[in-house]
């Protein structure tokens, strides 16, 4: 099967509307690294602004049944739900793997006509609630955009000892409002807090070619002055998401008032990446404690900075008190997330998905496709 992968390729499926997510262009640059084609339906995420190459590319003449496998993007799905191009996607040759890609924010899960999915990769899964089988834990990762991005990062000894506690406007956010009143709280007389907000770029700036073609496509995330703080500074607040209950749907069914399971929707954070790949120490929720699911799991105090809501205090404290660990905590974070979640092992993973195969290591995959180019 990988042999009809490395020759027919992957064809990707997006809305015309939303277009091509993150968690594509991480698989599909990983995939491109392996020396997989890549195929769409549009022309998408330009990666070479002076050969106006794009990474995802549409060729009349590829059809998604030409394909070994057809990836489909939950925006194209909901847009074409009672379209015709929705059947398209579900009728599709029977050999053709069938994959849907799903970065929704919301808690929400596909009904009917999943059978024919080989997977659906989900960010923001937690134990506490209920996915159909195809359901596989994803996260955001680090994009070659996000890797080249934080290069050159300082050693954290050069760094300026503050915590950065910025945050893009967001709407649903009241885990970031629960920790600036029982976390935050707790750091600001021993540490400084950076609350600035991002400065968009304005016009008028001047940017080199590799910022201007990222920020010119993503400019509310490709933020170079972003980027310089983070590979400045020591610590990053890079928590998200907000409170609910899990098993509400169910409960008001029973006619009962209120759920039993409290759980935390879309936790997975831009920030938690863009700050582990930049080497700072990544303060987020502690994941085993609220149950939050991801292929690889980072490892509480060795990886990031885990926080337990009935004890904040104490994680403060450490903070503060131990700063050898916390040098290793953000050395050891960044080697973790780039070897994890860049973009080849994270390609090699959704190989591994969809072959229903563990290949074992990412080294005997990339042996297997290097044999077969």
């Amino acid at each position: 099967m990988i042999t009809e992968i490395v020759e027919k390729g992957v064809y990707f499926i997006f809305s015309p509307v939303k277009k091509c997510s993150h968690i594509s262009i991480c698989i599909a640059e990983g995939l491109k690294k392996l020396g997989i084609p890549i195929f769409s339906n549009m022309d998408c995420w330009l990666i070479d602004l002076k050969n106006q190459e794009y990474l995802f590319k549409n060729d009349r003449q590829v059809h998604p049944n030409n394909c070994a496998i057809v990836v489909a993007d939950i925006y194209f799905i909901e847009m074409t739900n009672n379209h015709p191009l929705f059947d398209l996607f579900y009728e599709l040759n029977e050999e053709v793997i069938l994959v849907i890609i799903d970065p929704n924010d919301s808690d929400h899960v596909l009904t009917g006509r999943t059978e024919r999915l080989t997977a659906v990769i989900r960010v923001h899964m937690h134990k506490f609630r209920k996915y159909p089988s195809q359901y596989i834990p994803w996260a955001f990762g680090i994009s070659e955009r996000i890797r080249i991005a934080t290069e050159n990062s300082k050693l954290f000894s050069e760094r300026k000892r503050q915590v950065l506690a910025v945050f893009r406007s967001s709407l649903n956010q009241s885990v970031r409002v629960a920790m600036n009143f029982c976390f935050i709280s707790h750091l600001q007389d021993k540490i400084d807090i950076n609350q600035n907000p991002i400065t968009e770029i304005g016009n008028n700036i001047s940017l080199n070619d590799f910022d201007y073609l990222y920020w010119s496509q993503f400019p509310t995330h490709h933020i170079p002055k972003w980027f310089d703080s983070l590979k400045n500074s020591m610590f990053c607040c890079a928590y998200g998401g907000n409170f609910y209950y899990a098993d509400l749907d169910e409960k008001l069914l029973e006619n009962s008032n209120l759920g039993q399971k409290p759980a935390i929707a879309r936790w997975d954070s831009w920030r938690f990446w863009e700050s582990l790949a930049s080497g700072c120490v990544s303060i987020h929720l502690d994941f085993d404690k609220y149950g939050f699911l991801l292929p690889i799991k980072p490892v509480n105090w060795k990886h990031y900075v885990g926080i337990d809501l009935a004890n904040p205090q104490e994680a403060a404290q450490r903070i503060i008190d131990e700063p050898e660990l916390m040098a290793q905590i953000g050395l050891e974070g960044q080697r973790w997330a780039l070897e994890n979640y860049g973009s080849v092992p994270v390609a090699c993973r959704f190989l591994d998905i969809v072959l229903g195969e563990e290949f074992g290591t990412i080294e005997n995959l990339i042996d297997a496709v290097e044999d077969i180019s």
